[in-house]
């Protein structure tokens, strides 16, 4: 969502979305993936703190959904961790200023979608 088509989204889309991008942070960002995007990272995160202080005052409340989803997000990211099968260097192409697509090579992937699939799941389900 890009900030002009912020104004054009009732505002309690806008709350969510603020919300899910730090509740999305906290279950899913390693401590790695932090000190090496901290930056970046934390220039976001003040510019969406800021935009809600002046410019978005009604996704302020955000902040305290945060707050109270933060338990459950502990929980969900214990989850998460413990079954995780991608690197944090798999991870931090997702991050990059480049775009995170990557061409059709005709190579096999680095990591097989299949590989990254719950055992049962099939493709055609998707």
């Amino acid at each position: 969502m890009t900030p002009g088509s912020r104004r054009a989204v009732p505002a309690i889309i806008n709350m969510h979305s603020v919300k899910n991008r730090f509740l999305m942070r906290i279950k899913n960002a390693t401590p790695a993936l932090y000190r090496r995007f901290w930056l970046p990272m934390t220039a976001r995160d003040l510019l969406v703190v800021g935009g809600c202080l002046l410019a978005e005052p009604r996704s302020l409340a955000a902040f305290w959904q945060v707050a109270k989803g933060f338990p459950s997000a502990l929980r969900r990211r214990r989850i998460i961790m413990a079954r995780r099968r991608v690197s944090d260097e798999a991870m931090a192409r997702w991050f990059s200023f480049q775009p995170a697509a990557e061409p059709l090579t005709g190579q096999p992937a680095r990591e097989p979608a299949a590989s990254m699939l719950e055992a049962g799941v099939s493709l055609s389900a998707l």
